[in-house]
């Protein structure tokens, strides 16, 4: 029998928010053994009414499992299990009670994860020079404003690699008093797959790759208000720091520094009065500025005066 690789929950109930809640559910309610990757969708019907809809990509599932069965024996159809076979009560997510879910054969969505071999001198990190402070999807429900908003859009939304971690500076514009906010994101590996390679391509060719937003696998989402950023190589990346001490090690250490400090300045200003002492002294013993008398004769000797050979001739 072959293996389904992905299912769609078509409608996701409001107990299922996370990746996390969608996969747990999945693992211990349909018997899937184990979870390959999640991707959950912002939808909308013809008459407007949004709803949210979850792609779960399989990697395995337990041995004799009806459910799977019942999938491969539906023809596509799906299957619907009902509220009273759950092991709680499901709701929309205005609320009223759901009584039904209804799950079908899907495509595997989540592109392939594995790193993509980059040379030792490759860039891995990229410079976004302006984050909008308005940057957000869906009329402003989901944001992306802080490092773990970001780290989710490159890793689960547009999937090209596994973030480690995302530094923001502030700056202001010259000429003008406008302050924007700069993003530097670091990949602990790019993965390998057409989104990563296409964004990697742009950059290398056109020193930039402008990102409006990203396909969900039913749809491209664009960011509100015709957002975008922009994508360049962070040249010099910031190494990450040791986060091996705790802070009271760390604040341990900056006493330390700080006390070793103080003996600097304070030997520094010991060394400076000796200095200050001993110019005195040297002024004083007239080593400093001596004035030497000229010489009487300042004639050169003459040859004669050289000769020692010559008896002298003492005056009594």
């Amino acid at each position: 029998m072959s293996s389904i690789q992905a299912i769609r929950i078509v409608s996701l109930p409001s107990e299922l928010q996370t990746t996390y809640d969608v996969a747990t559910f999945v693992e211990n309610v349909l018997h899937v053994k184990e979870v390959a990757g999640v991707s959950i969708l912002q939808l909308q019907t013809d008459a407007g009414v949004r709803y949210r809809s979850a792609i779960v990509d399989i990697a395995t599932w337990e041995e004799a499992n009806p459910f799977q069965e019942k999938l491969l024996a539906t023809d596509n159809t799906g299957v619907v299990v009902s509220d009273k076979d759950l092991p709680m009560p499901i709701h929309f997510d205005n609320g009223k009670p759901m009584p039904h879910l209804k799950v079908v054969v899907a495509k595997p969505q989540r592109p392939v994860a594995t790193p993509l071999e980059l040379a030792d001198d490759d860039w891995k990190s990229i410079y976004m020079p302006v984050l909008p402070g308005d940057l957000a999807m869906d009329n402003g429900d989901v944001k992306y404003s802080d490092e773990a908003s970001l780290a989710a859009f490159f890793e689960d939304e547009l999937k090209i690699g596994q973030v480690s971690r995302v530094d923001f500076v502030s700056r202001t514009i010259p000429g003008q008093e406008t302050t924007v906010r700069s993003a530097y994101i670091h990949f602990d590996h790019w993965y390998d797959n057409n989104v990563s390679k296409t964004v990697r391509k742009s950059v290398n060719a056109r020193g930039e790759f402008v990102c409006h937003g990203y396909y969900n696998g039913f749809d491209f989402c664009k960011f509100d208000r015709n957002r975008f950023i922009t994508f360049k190589v962070n040249y010099k990346p910031i190494p990450t720091a040791d986060a091996s001490l705790n802070i009271h090690q760390l604040a341990a250490a900056k006493e330390a520094l700080e006390k070793r400090v103080a003996e600097l300045e304070a030997k520094n200003a010991e060394l400076e009065e000796l200095v200050v002492f001993f110019k005195g002294v040297a002024n004083d013993s007239g080593l400093i500025e001596m004035d030497i008398e000229p010489s009487v004769n300042n004639k050169p000797m003459t040859m004669d005066e050289l000769d020692t050979t010559q008896q002298q001739v003492v005056e009594v």
